[in-house]
């Protein structure tokens, strides 16, 4: 039976477009291969250059098993045999950004650029620590420097580009670098995400309708972009694909409470009340710190008495 309680829906509040990420992941997943991408230590006899690599090499060990102490003893002892060893070196950068020590990170990126000038994954390395550090111009001036070395595959830093730009409120220009980044790989689901994210913004959303389409199509487990295709859907009044969107982002993560919060909204645009004040409450039971299914709630409460 349908309730037909109504409820005032351009006063709730909405749950829906997440935040673009940054993100250091590529860096920790890459980062033993890409050392092997800069060649610092000339094969010697010296006793110190054969211990440095032995000490690379435990600590290369433990950063695979994600043991970034240890790690950091044996990159510092190779760096102590020798101090030009720039693997070790952009390798201990990467292991200080993944656990929150920035400067010194971008320390040791720029003593890799000092050995290897043209190196643009030193480059990218520290442009992602400038995120971090929210210094976003600095990001964009050393991602800017890695693109014009002029490598074919570099859409990560294309794509980190529009990140930085997109935080400092440069849209056009996080739009130009989301779009280079999938000119150069066309299955990149993030940029495709973050490029509607930014369609959003700009009051675009037939663009970043498509955008999460390409999103899903190329990573199906994207939850953020069922969850935003979603509201675009409903806003237009396709309840129904709406719905259907939601709830592929329930099954990928059920316990998720904005989901909830939007299908409360959802349900409460087609006069559902009684399903609305379900979800609402579902919730704030999944988390009793978010704001909008208590404000949502009250809402409908006052409008049905």
């Amino acid at each position: 039976m349908s309730d037909n309680r109504t409820v005032n829906t351009n006063s709730l509040a909405v749950s829906s477009f997440s935040a673009i990420t940054l993100s250091s992941s590529f860096l920790g997943e890459r980062g033993l291969e890409l050392a092997k991408e800069i060649k610092s230590l000339k094969p010697d006899s010296s006793v110190n250059a054969a211990q440095a690599r032995d000490e690379f090499e435990l600590g290369n060990r433990y950063f695979s098993n994600q043991d970034y102490p240890t790690a950091l003893i044996h990159f510092n002892s190779a760096i102590a045999f020798v101090p030009t060893f720039a693997e070790a070196l952009f390798n201990r950068a990467i292991v200080y950004q993944l656990v929150g020590n920035y400067s010194a990170a971008v320390e040791d990126y720029t003593a890799v650029l000092k050995i290897h000038p043209q190196s643009e994954m030193a480059l990218y390395g520290r442009g992602l620590t400038h995120c971090q550090q929210e210094a976003f111009q600095l990001a964009i001036a050393d991602y800017t420097s890695a693109i014009s070395m002029g490598s074919d595959n570099i859409q990560w830093v294309y794509y980190s580009r529009g990140n930085a730009r997109s935080k400092i409120g440069d849209t056009d220009g996080a739009l130009s670098d989301y779009s280079a980044a999938v000119r150069l790989d066309p299955q990149y689901a993030e940029a495709y995400f973050n490029r509607a994210m930014v369609y959003g913004e700009k009051r675009n959303p037939k663009e970043a309708f498509n955008d999460f389409g390409r999103s899903i199509r190329f990573n199906p487990s994207h939850v953020a972009s069922y969850n935003n295709r979603a509201t675009i859907r409903a806003e237009a009044g396709d309840y129904n694909g709406a719905l259907a969107d939601y709830e592929k982002a329930l099954a990928l993560a059920p316990n998720d409470a904005s989901i909830y919060n939007n299908i409360g909204l959802l349900w409460a645009m087609q006069k559902q009340t009684t399903k609305a004040l379900g979800c609402f409450s579902k919730a704030i039971t999944l988390d009793s710190h978010l704001p909008n299914p208590y404000y949502n709630r009250g809402v409908a409460h006052s409008q049905i008495g």
